[in-house]
């Protein structure tokens, strides 16, 4: 690594497949200059992977305060000759058992998300939260923690500094810890994220079930997300099933032991999680982001064994596929581009989507049935955020809001949102995947998820199905019947993604 003193800046070189690892103790600046999404990205007390890049690349690197280090890095990806069947890496020839990673550094686990809430009355907690690995992986893997909340349209700053300690738990009691910069304890900068690298080598077999084990301690008050720790429903939506005990815990308080390097199940204090934003390492294998409202993180749902994903996208993704949710209750695809806080409303996440291969957006029924945005805003506004992504962007078609006089246990007793006629014209024309905008002329999404025809009683109708009895407790949620319903259709194919 070379130091940079506070005040200097250095242009450094990236060829294609070259990283760059920037340090500060204090705070620096990486300004994107030839070949990078354009830019400049703070590092604040931490350290952040830039790249690799498909093409060269140049960035500036400025220590704004302290002392900045900074070092390149390559992934080597691996190449099968297909007239001799050898493998070469970096230009030299490898074994299979090498260890030379094939691929980039991308999420390769299920179960990341954002924190949408905070506890003012505590300070400090620890949690064990459960991920399983997609892809065979031998080698370092690099996690993303967050020191922010989302509420809708806002990246919320958590209003101190935070410190961190982390480790990789698996299922045969080895731990891993993780360091940041080098270090056991990290800090994460108020409203930031901090990236911790395990302290070693790590060995995971695709569909092998692990955890990571945090602490976190901050004066202004502790995180913890949407996707509970303990709650495990004892039916798929159609039938009773076997299930074991929640093996992920939480708890928090004023003061609360470190024991992020002692494995096993420690007794919950609440229902609540604090998740890595991203657990990453080098791989081929696809990763989705999810982008979405109160139905991509399972409002109205519940997990029927402890592994299974909760919401409309997640549980379709089927342990198959890494996927993080960047997603928060009444969420609106408005306050992501073109609403009052558009311009800052994606400052933290949109350093993350290098991790991802894919973005699922799932967003839609709070812009026209809450917000009343006709068809042409909504369509400028799906324009404006695929223009956001170098990656492909696939969207679903909205699903139906309604009212009921029996509880949604029927189909006949349902009344139609009053602008269904605008989802039905936004739904047209996703299904064209084709988002025309007059002010941003037309871009094409990638493809379309047939979310509304599966849960819909006929296509355009507006109405909840009631198959086996109510899908919906308020008529804008699935309950988990409908969740379960809605995966069983198999709208969401995650083969479309690539190998799996």
């Amino acid at each position: 690594m070379t130091d940079l003193a506070q005040g200097y800046s250095a242009k450094v070189s990236l060829s294609p497949g070259q990283s760059l690892r920037v340090s500060a103790a204090g705070s620096a600046s990486v300004q994107a200059l030839v070949g990078a999404p354009s830019g400049t990205t703070p590092v604040n007390g931490t350290s952040i992977l830039f790249g690799p890049y498909d093409v060269t690349a140049q960035l500036r690197v400025t220590a704004v305060s302290g002392t900045t280090s900074y070092g390149l890095t390559r992934l080597l990806q691996v190449f099968q000759n297909p007239e001799d069947g050898k493998l070469t890496a970096g230009g030299a020839e490898v074994s299979a058992g090498s260890g030379a990673a094939t691929g980039t550094l991308r999420q390769i686990a299920t179960k990341c998300g954002c924190p949408s809430a905070f506890n003012p009355g505590s300070t400090q907690q620890i949690s064990r939260s459960s991920h399983m690995a997609t892809s065979d992986i031998n080698g370092v893997l690099e996690l993303v923690f967050p020191n922010f909340r989302l509420a809708p349209g806002v990246e919320t700053p958590q209003g101190a500094v935070a410190s961190i300690t982390a480790a990789i738990e698996k299922m045969d009691g080895t731990v891993t810890q993780i360091l940041f910069s080098g270090a056991p304890l990290g800090s994460i900068p108020n409203g930031g994220v901090v990236v911790g690298n395990t302290a070693a080598a790590l060995k995971l077999v695709k569909g092998e079930k692990f955890f990571v084990r945090t602490w976190y301690s901050c004066a202004a008050g502790i995180l913890y997300g949407a996707q509970a720790c303990n709650t495990i429903s004892a039916t798929d939506g159609d039938a009773a099933v076997t299930t074991a005990a929640s093996e992920e815990s939480f708890n928090y308080g004023a003061s609360i032991p470190d024991t992020t390097m002692t494995a096993g199940y420690f007794a919950s204090a609440g229902n609540f999680m604090y998740r890595p934003l991203v657990i990453a390492a080098v791989s081929s294998r696809p990763a989705v982001l999810i982008y979405g409202d109160s139905k991509s993180i399972g409002q109205g749902d519940l997990p029927e064994s402890m592994m299974a994903g909760i919401g409309e996208i997640a549980r379709s993704l089927a342990n198959s596929t890494a996927y993080s949710i960047f997603g928060i209750g009444s969420e609106t695809l408005q306050n992501l581009t073109s609403g009052a806080s558009a311009a800052t409303a994606l400052t933290v996440r949109s350093t993350l989507h290098k991790y991802f291969t894919h973005v699922v957006c799932q967003l839609g029924t709070n812009d026209i049935h809450a917000q009343a945005r006709t068809a042409a805003q909504f369509l400028g506004d799906m324009a404006t955020f695929c223009g956001k992504f170098t990656i492909p962007v696939w969207w679903c078609t909205i699903s139906p809001r309604s009212t009921s006089t029996d509880s949604w246990a029927t189909v006949g007793n349902q009344t139609a949102h009053v602008n269904n006629a605008v989802r039905v014209a936004v739904n047209d024309a996703i299904r064209q995947s084709a988002v025309v905008s007059s002010a941003q002329g037309a871009r094409k999404i990638a493809g379309f998820f047939e979310m509304a025809d599966a849960l819909e009683s006929a296509r355009n109708s507006g109405l909840f199905k009631a198959d086996g009895g109510a899908w919906t407790g308020d008529g804008i949620h699935e309950n988990q019947r409908g969740y379960i319903k809605l995966m069983k259709s198999r709208f969401l194919d995650p083969a479309v993604f690539g190998a799996n």
